[in-house]
């Protein structure tokens, strides 16, 4: 119901568009996820943990769809956005544990996935 409304209204706030686009991921909107991560990386001015969250979104549901080697890309690219947050950025504790957990959420599918032979 809320994930609806907030769809609906389109938020301009670019963290809202990034736990939207979670969200959609987790109630299975694959494609719809996959879009909104992937306009939310090209924002300006986003913290570069906001960007690798999103790009850890994208990596699962591109993995989810069977897409690996662009879920790969996707691992790489929010190794990369995490490693380039500057050491003495304001960054708050969500921030980094959301980057985290999905991150390596991210990778253990990608090795499950790798080891099944996928």
């Amino acid at each position: 119901i809320y994930i609806d409304r907030i769809k609906n209204a389109e938020p301009q706030v670019e963290s809202t568009q990034l736990l939207l686009g979670l969200a959609e991921l987790r109630i299975g909107e694959l494609d719809t996820a996959i879009s909104r991560l992937r306009k939310f990386t090209q924002v300006e001015n986003v913290p570069e943990l906001q960007k690798s969250a999103s790009y850890c979104g994208i990596a699962v549901a591109l993995l989810q769809s069977g897409k690996l080697d662009e879920g790969r890309e996707a691992i790489a690219n929010a190794k990369a956005a995490m490693q380039s947050e500057p050491k003495n950025a304001a960054v708050s504790y969500h921030e980094v544990l959301l980057a985290d957990a999905l991150l390596r959420e991210a990778t253990r599918l990608e090795e499950e996935l790798t080891a099944l032979g996928n």
